[in-house]
Parts: structure tokens; sequence; C-alpha cells
């Protein structure tokens, strides 16, 4: 892989993680957590995140339970 393209790879990465923490942000969470993150600690509950949870799930298995940030937002039960 050059140069170039790892560069490209890696900004796209930070800015789509810097998208969903704002999306997070926007939505009264933690500004430094992951929309995914919240979403796997809702799993299962009948609420906006759960939802959430499930929908990416379908797309992307294991997705959430990877993305999911144990230092930031709400404790994970």
């Amino acid at each position: 892989m050059s140069r170039i393209h790892t560069r490209v790879s890696d900004y796209s990465i930070n800015l789509g993680r810097a998208l969903s923490q704002l999306g997070n942000a926007v939505l009264a969470g933690d500004p430094d957590e992951t929309i995914s993150s919240r979403a796997f600690k809702n799993r299962g509950r009948r609420n906006l995140f759960g939802l959430i949870d499930w929908a990416i799930t379908l797309v992307f298995p294991n997705h959430t339970k990877n993305a999911l940030e144990r230092d930031e937002g709400d404790p994970y039960p």
C-alpha cells in the first residue's frame, strides 16, 4: 500500500470516528464516545440506540461489539 493510500485511509477512519462522536454528542451522549459504542451498550433495549445496534449489526456483524468503549459514556453493565 502506498503512503498516500495509507494517509487517505487513516484520514477516512479518523473522519468517520469524529462524525460518529459528533452525532453521539448531538444526541446528548458523551462527546468522546461513538454511536456504535453507545448502541452496543443499549443492545436488546427498546430505545433508539437499541434499534441502531440492531440495524448496524444486520449490515456489519460484531461492529458495535468491537466498537465498545468501556471508558467512555455510560458504564457498560
